[in-house]
């Protein structure tokens, strides 16, 4: 036995709204999901940088890592700096400049490091509202030791929900690299990409 089918306006509406609510969180998703957006990218220098010691643009620098068999992200990060710094007018030597040391490093974002006086090198970030993942740190540090023994340091950092360390290595070279020639002031520089 069958039974006719009844619409009550009420439940007509209801059906209609959880439509609504659904279409209203499968767009939030799909628009969370591809996470681009404006990314922050934090400068710093110690030390006079390239711009002190006189003209180092004719002075041929020494890139290397500080790991006698770098893995293969130190690598490329050192090969990416190489690039900037010919870009910027730069040369590259394999001895006898200046000695430019290259790290990169990867971490949890709600971690900070300090240094041994304890002055924050790199602070700690939380996630934003319905944020779907935990961020991390790329940053990357440059190190010149002149031939003086001065020792400037320069460093650029970028907090990533989805963006991968590769993804950072060029932007990061090009800012840590303006910013130890002296072309660009240490602070906040914003840009566009996959967060």
């Amino acid at each position: 036995m069958t039974y006719p089918r009844v619409d009550i306006p009420c439940l007509k509406a209801e059906r209609a709204g959880r439509r609504a609510l659904l279409a209203a969180q499968l767009a939030l998703g799909i628009a969370l999901s591809g996470c681009a957006g404006p990314i922050e990218t934090y400068t710093g220098l110690a030390g006079s940088g390239l711009a002190g010691g006189g003209n180092l643009s004719a002075v041929p620098l020494v890139v290397s890592t500080p790991h006698e068999k770098p893995g293969a992200v130190s690598q490329q990060a050192r090969d990416v700096v190489v690039e900037e710094l010919v870009a910027q007018g730069y040369t590259v030597a394999d001895r006898g400049g200046p000695t430019l040391l290259v790290t990169i490093a990867e971490r949890p974002a709600t971690t900070a490091t300090r240094a041994p006086q304890g002055d924050v090198l790199s602070g700690d970030k939380h996630g934003r509202l319905f944020q779907s993942c935990a961020d991390r740190t790329h940053r990357l540090t440059l190190v010149l030791v002149g031939v003086d023994g001065e020792v400037s340091r320069a460093s650029a950092e970028e907090r990533h929900c989805k963006g991968t360390l590769a993804q950072s290595l060029k932007p990061l070279a090009h800012h840590a690299v303006a910013t130890l020639a002296g072309k660009q002031a240490a602070g906040v520089t914003v840009r566009s990409g996959r967060d």
